[in-house]
């Protein structure tokens, strides 16, 4: 626990394993080491520790909401919610136990299930109340009815009393709340309180504009147009739909369309390229020996979470930087670029990355989303130009608001399937959705997101020079 306690994880496994030679079914030893486990995300031996501490101790509440939430982590929704209630039975008055459930109803798509589950949890005294009325809130468009609670959150705000971290949980909110109450100058006030405590936190990464200059020169002369008449042969494979753009651009939106298709499965975002010998240097991609082998491995996962159906759809966004590299490793998979209006797309990165484990670096000065924003363009264009033009389709936000059926249908053919009517019922398409547009995902279309900015324009700030062009 010491070694815990000091961050020193890799003697704290040692010592823990060493406890359970010594007592094999000591509960807190293999609690802990399921939370090690679930940290590093070694999901097999995460399963296996919660599942001796569950044996060994059965009535843990504990132990069932350190398994449940590691379960949900996973992505395996119903056994968490399964945990949740068990807890539930064990302890019926513990704020906990429904702050899991509530966050399992939630990724379900049971938004009105969720906040009600979240509403008990406040009843009770949850140790952060902060979190729990963000749950309830981000799973509802507030109203008047629900103004005591927004007074609650200002009042709490103004006694200077909350701790950061829950004060910027509770900006967060209540910036929300305000943007669905209507005042839009209180919503932006709101954001930026919260911007500034987020860029306080320890460990905080901001934009490095030198480094993202020179990664998007990197691809412009490593990738110009007569290289990928050279190669693309790595793998025939035509299983990848590689979703792009930027964060808030309508890419879950479109994930959901698609994967309501019997022959698509949405493979949510895939932290592979990320650590992959070709992002620290793309030049490898033209190397057979690491070309093959990182496709071949990708597949495997692509593979694992498609579910036997004919294509995936990885979303995760920051691949448009690679569609160059991935064109080359698999030249039969199809590309698709989200678009939306810039500033509506800087608004909703605004509102809704802050409290992320991993918020974008750019989010806390609107400069430097401004920068950012010109930077993804920049490399957009440059693929755009370079890339043979059949991998490569781009949606507009708008137009797949407005044009829902037209749009798919458009969708499906690039994706080389035929049309099934699923596409036009996204909204009964009940696979989790762990980002933050999973409440808004679960609606029947609406256009009140289109041009959003437009109510905003007073308060902008440097926001306002995306305008130009847009």
């Amino acid at each position: 626990m010491a070694y815990l306690v000091l961050g020193r994880n890799l003697e704290a496994e040692d010592a823990f394993k060493r406890a359970l030679k010594i007592q094999p079914d000591s509960f807190g030893s293999l609690l802990h080491l399921g939370c090690i486990a679930q940290n590093k995300g070694r999901q097999s031996a995460a399963e296996s520790y919660f599942a001796q501490a569950i044996g060994a101790k059965p009535d843990s509440v504990e132990g069932r909401l350190r398994w449940g939430v590691a379960l949900l982590q996973f992505g395996d929704v119903a056994r968490a919610e399964e945990q949740s209630r068990i807890a539930i039975g064990l302890k019926p008055d513990a704020a906990d136990c429904y702050e899991l459930l509530a966050s399992v109803l939630a990724q379900k798509g049971d938004s009105i299930g969720a906040v009600e589950a979240f509403e008990k949890a406040l009843s009770l005294g949850p140790r952060d109340p902060a979190s729990v009325i963000h749950g309830i809130v981000s799973n509802k468009k507030v109203g008047d009815a629900d103004r005591p609670l927004v007074d609650s959150m200002r009042t709490a705000l103004a006694s200077g009393s909350v701790p950061e971290p829950s004060s910027l949980i509770l900006h967060v909110a209540l910036g929300k709340s305000l943007d669905d109450l209507g005042d839009y100058e209180g919503c932006m006030r709101q954001f930026g309180e919260a911007r500034k405590i987020a860029g306080r936190r320890p460990g905080v990464r901001r934009l490095d504009r030198a480094e993202r200059d020179a990664t998007v020169r990197n691809y412009r002369t490593f990738f110009p147009k007569e290289v990928f008449e050279q190669f693309g042969h790595w793998n025939e494979s035509e299983l990848p739909v590689f979703v792009v753009g930027m964060p808030r651009s309508g890419t879950t939106l479109l994930e959901q369309v698609l994967s309501s298709h019997p022959d698509i499965a949405g493979a949510g975002e895939i932290d592979f390229w990320r650590t992959s010998p070709i992002v620290a240097d793309p030049r490898l991609v033209f190397e057979a020996p690491v070309a093959t082998d990182q496709a071949s491995r990708y597949l495997k996962v692509l593979a694992g979470l498609a579910g036997g159906r004919a294509r995936a759809i990885d979303k995760t966004l920051p691949n448009y930087a690679l569609l160059g590299p991935l064109h080359i490793l698999f030249p039969k998979a199809r590309f698709i670029h989200c678009r939306r209006h810039p500033v509506d797309t800087c608004l909703s990165i605004l509102m809704n990355t802050l409290l992320l484990a991993d918020p974008p670096e750019y989010v806390y000065d609107l400069g430097d989303m401004v920068y950012a924003y010109r930077a993804y363009l920049q490399q957009m264009e440059h693929w755009r130009q370079v890339l043979p033009g059949k991998c490569l389709l781009e949606l507009d936000y708008e137009d797949l608001v407005t044009d829902r059926e037209g749009q798919a249908r458009r969708i499906v053919e690039f994706c080389g399937l035929p049309w099934n009517d699923a596409c036009l019922h996204h909204e009964q398409n009940d696979r989790p959705v762990n980002t933050p547009s999973k409440w808004q995902v679960r609606q029947p279309l609406y256009g009140t997101s289109v041009e959003r900015w437009r109510r905003y324009e007073p308060w902008l700030g440097p926001l306002r020079d995306l305008l130009d062009g847009a």
